[in-house]
């Protein structure tokens, strides 16, 4: 994985991970996508488990951290390469 994609990755989630602890927009407008009109509306009365989009904010996070994890990974390993060397014709 190329440094610069690795890089892009990171600094992408981080900024992401800001915006959603800042202002929950981005779990938001995930669990809309995903729900369209049944985004949080009430089942039986209640807001809660039932709603479609309760727990947006999780898969959000969970997803944010993933790629987080992706691209750390990506720019620590992406570095090395084989010498010449180590490379057999």
């Amino acid at each position: 994985m190329p440094k610069k994609f690795a890089l892009t990755l990171l600094f992408i989630s981080g900024g992401l991970m800001l915006i959603e602890r800042a202002t929950m927009l981005v779990s938001q407008a995930a669990g809309k996508l995903y729900c369209g009109a049944d985004y949080m509306q009430p089942v039986e009365g209640y807001i809660g488990t039932m709603s479609c989009g309760f727990n947006s904010d999780i898969y959000v996070t969970i997803a944010l951290f993933s790629i987080m994890f992706i691209g750390m990974f990506g720019f620590l390993f992406g570095a090395m390469r084989a010498t010449p060397e180590d490379q057999q014709d």
